[in-house]
């Protein structure tokens, strides 16, 4: 009896504890990304006794450079960041961390798959340009093994993914022991730059990569990638986009560059669409049609399809 009060009380006191210990993680990532997120990359130098610094990442700073009492931004975002990745690897190591609702725990973006097996954390890198990179980490838990990704982690890597994260990630299923993912991702390069994929992630006992990938680069504004899971085990992506300079443009039959007829010449170019529609079936992406989508002077204008 007395050993079964014993045994219950060193379970609930070891759960009490991991339970602490993790809402402790939590709360030091939110106030790291809280520091991380308040200095702007460009600002005057920080003085070193408000950048909130311990007193061993303060002795770092001083080993790497001379002595000073000011701290320039992207040197503290550095050591803000450092400070996360240690909260991170905490993170992916507890064994409690999937229990919790991350996207409500968490002061960053989290993608969290329905099937309670991969996550991705991000947040801006905050590097006062135009380009919104991103910070990501990526945690799997399944049945190939347990696999994460650090921001900046030196060596050999088990998961290859986007070093700027995904908008969505939606489970296939498993086949022959491998793990399939369909996923879209987006990311702003420069003012009139954008980058939309679409594609697929494979997970095995080797790690994590895409398996396919299609990527469109645009300078023009709005979404081009449209995904319809309405079939059964099938879907259809539709990517429409404006051909320019930073894309290859798009095939349009027998109508030349420059003529909205075959045949004839002399007639003024004509605005187009770049229609490409692609099927997901049995873990594969198959390329089903491709053309063109010509301005029709009665029809809406072409940026509203």
């Amino acid at each position: 009896m007395l050993r079964g009060l014993l045994l219950g009380f060193c379970v609930l006191t070891f759960n009490m504890v991991n339970a602490q210990s993790l809402d402790t993680l939590i709360s030091h990532f939110n106030r790291d990304i809280a520091l991380y997120e308040s200095v702007y990359p460009f600002q005057e130098p920080i003085p070193l006794d408000s950048a909130r610094l311990s007193a061993e990442e303060a002795a770092e700073f001083f080993e790497n450079f001379a002595a000073s009492d000011e701290i320039y931004p992207p040197d503290l975002q550095w050591a803000y960041l450092s400070r996360l990745n240690k909260s991170i690897t905490a993170l992916f190591a507890h064994p409690d961390l999937y229990s919790l609702d991350l996207k409500t725990e968490l002061n960053a973006e989290v993608q969290f798959t329905d099937d309670g097996r991969l996550l991705q954390i991000s947040f801006e890198e905050n590097t006062g340009g135009t380009y919104r990179s991103q910070v990501v980490y990526y945690h799997y838990r399944g049945s190939q093994g347990q696999f994460s990704s650090i921001y900046m982690q030196e060596g050999p890597q088990k998961i290859e993914l986007k070093s700027d994260g995904y908008s969505s990630i939606i489970p296939l299923g498993t086949k022959n022991d491998s793990t399939y993912y369909f996923f879209t991702a987006y990311v702003r390069g420069c003012s009139y730059c954008f980058e939309e994929s679409f594609g697929l992630i494979l997970v095995t006992e080797e790690g994590i990569k895409e398996a396919y990938n299609y990527t469109i680069d645009s300078r023009s504004w709005g979404e081009k990638i449209d995904v319809d899971f309405s079939e059964e085990g099938d879907s259809l992506v539709k990517v429409l986009y404006l051909p320019d300079d930073l894309n290859a443009g798009c095939l349009c039959g027998s109508l030349e560059e420059g003529s909205t007829h075959p045949d004839q010449e002399g007639y003024p170019t004509q605005d187009r669409l770049c229609k490409l529609l692609f099927r997901y079936h049995q873990f594969q992406i198959y390329l089903i049609e491709e053309g063109c989508i010509y301005q029709d002077p009665l029809g809406q204008p072409l940026e509203e399809y």
